[in-house]
């Protein structure tokens, strides 16, 4: 046999299929669950965006897999009357400093999703790298400030070699559509608030989820949604999305709606088998749809 062809019968096997290569995503991939921590979302452009707090008493304590590289968006906390802020921000591993963001930034745009009487800074960003062997690092401020924190690690292996993207096939959904873009056709999985799609993982292994919400003939403008997540029916918190009309896609196979643009966040299912479960808490009466999918060097567990 065509040893291509093998491998995707490998794939299919397994109940995963190869992504397509124009849904390359970025290297960066969001941290969106922290285990045992609340998220602060914030509403950035229209877009709600997943950050935790950290204060001198109660720093930010992530666990982490070294040698990788990690990107950080820092954003202060600040009252409605103050007009700049100045904040240092530690990375620690073991106790010791392995970067220190030392900036000074001003109130933004941007507005927490569940209200509340302060203002997030304007962001600040930079880049570093945890060393081979640290297995957690925390993100400490100086003095009394509270500074929100939005984390980004790669989807780079140990080699240094990016990894392939494998999509995976419920064990349950509901209707199957097929998306097509262009020259791209791309199964999607159908939501709503009483229909899931549940997948089977094994990991440890990080996980994307692509979202997408149905615009009907009367949604107009932006729209807001949420996708609620489980993992092994423990809840994780709920993730919501605003998006518009895609304008160059189509559902093959439900031609009255017409497909939003993808939303994307990731997670990180530790090790063991499990199942992960989505659906659409809201709006009411919506449908959505869902594609999910692995680094393809997470393929080995997953195909056991």
């Amino acid at each position: 046999m065509n040893p291509l062809r093998l491998a995707t019968a490998v794939l299919l096997l397994a109940g995963l299929a190869p992504a397509p290569a124009a849904l390359a995503i970025s290297n960066w991939r969001a941290v969106e669950d922290i285990p045992g921590l609340t998220p602060v979302q914030l509403n950035v452009q229209g877009e709600s965006r997943v950050y935790f707090a950290a204060t001198a008493a109660k720093p930010l304590k992530i666990a982490v897999a070294g040698p990788l590289d990690m990107k950080l968006v820092s954003r202060l906390k600040m009252d409605r009357s103050q007009p700049v802020g100045t904040y240092t921000l530690r990375v620690l591993a073991g106790g010791k400093v392995i970067a220190t963001q030392q900036t000074e930034t001003g109130p933004s745009k941007a507005s927490p999703m569940a209200g509340g009487n302060f203002v997030p800074a304007k962001s600040r960003t930079f880049e570093f790298h945890v060393p081979a062997g640290v297995r957690e690092i925390s993100f400490k401020p100086e003095g009394s400030a509270t500074v929100f924190v939005r984390l980004f690690k790669t989807w780079e292996g140990p080699t240094g070699t990016r990894d392939r993207m494998i999509s995976l096939t419920p064990l349950t959904s509901g209707r199957t559509v097929t998306l097509v873009e262009g020259e791209k056709q791309i199964l999607y999985y159908t939501v709503t608030r009483t229909e899931r799609a549940e997948f089977r993982v094994i990991g440890p292994t990080p996980v994307q989820v692509l979202a997408r919400l149905d615009f009907g003939p009367n949604m107009r403008g932006s729209q807001r949604y949420t996708l609620a997540a489980s993992l092994d029916e423990r809840e994780l918190p709920p993730y919501v999305l605003q998006t518009t009309k895609a304008t160059a896609a189509s559902y093959r196979e439900r031609p009255e709606v017409v497909p939003s643009k993808y939303d994307t966040f990731s997670l990180d299912v530790p090790a063991g088998v499990h199942v992960l479960s989505l659906r659409l808490a809201g709006p009411a009466g919506a449908t959505g749809e869902v594609h999910v999918r692995i680094p393809s060097g997470s393929l080995e567990n997953s195909a056991r």
